[in-house]
């Protein structure tokens, strides 16, 4: 679908109509695979979009802005942790951005975050600080107890296959914090002020508390 929306502006409608139609069929599977590369599509077009296709403008910022308000509304319906990251990831990717459309949904890109944070993070009770659960390491080995089989060679093939994942190799917390420093970055200190006052007072709290140490 993103090659032909980055073809020509003769696309765009029926593109809309072919997006709009999957949404409501099967929103919740449609937004995990394809949200991402839509959401970067369009933020794309809206910066080279031709005087012929500028009459889709809007319907463009509607629907962008529409896929990422459903897809923030059915986290709750996405029950296992590792997608709950992963789709925490894939929103904080459209960020650093200044288009209006993605700032406004902010808030939501954040309440998201937090909550994958809660889903993954582990606190250490000497230090205090936090760590993202489901990282993986090449240096991990399982711990086989006496009653246990050591790992097959399956099994090991399994593990190389889980950390080429980004939900075991990127870590959620450092990724958020380099997400919010590039936004921070792009719009400057007051800019980015205005779009955390956006955010809940608790929301924000929780992530400070999250992120302490970087």
């Amino acid at each position: 679908m993103s090659p032909l929306l980055e073809r020509s502006s003769e696309n765009l409608r029926t593109c809309f109509k072919i997006i709009n139609g999957y949404i409501f069929l099967s929103s919740t599977e449609f937004l995990q695979t394809y949200a991402v590369g839509l959401c970067q599509s369009f933020c794309e077009l809206l910066k080279e979009i031709t005087t012929e296709g500028q009459v889709q403008v809007l319907k463009m910022d509607q629907l962008l802005g529409n896929m990422i308000e459903m897809w923030v509304d059915r986290m709750d319906n996405i029950t296992q942790p590792e997608r709950r990251k992963l789709s925490a990831l894939a929103l904080l990717s459209l960020l650093p951005s200044d288009n209006s459309v993605i700032q406004d949904k902010f808030c939501g890109i954040i309440n998201i975050s937090v909550e994958g944070l809660h889903d993954v993070m582990t606190e250490d009770p000497e230090t205090g600080t936090y760590k993202d659960c489901m990282l993986m390491s090449h240096l991990e080995e399982p711990k086989v107890t006496e009653d246990e089989e050591p790992p097959t060679e399956q099994d090991k093939r399994k593990k190389i296959l889980a950390l080429k994942d980004p939900v075991h190799t990127v870590s959620l917390q450092q990724f958020i914090y380099e997400k919010l420093k590039a936004q921070q970055e792009l719009l400057g200190e007051q800019g980015f002020q205005s779009l955390m006052e956006t955010v809940d007072t608790e929301i924000v709290t929780q992530l400070q508390e999250f992120l302490q140490g970087f």
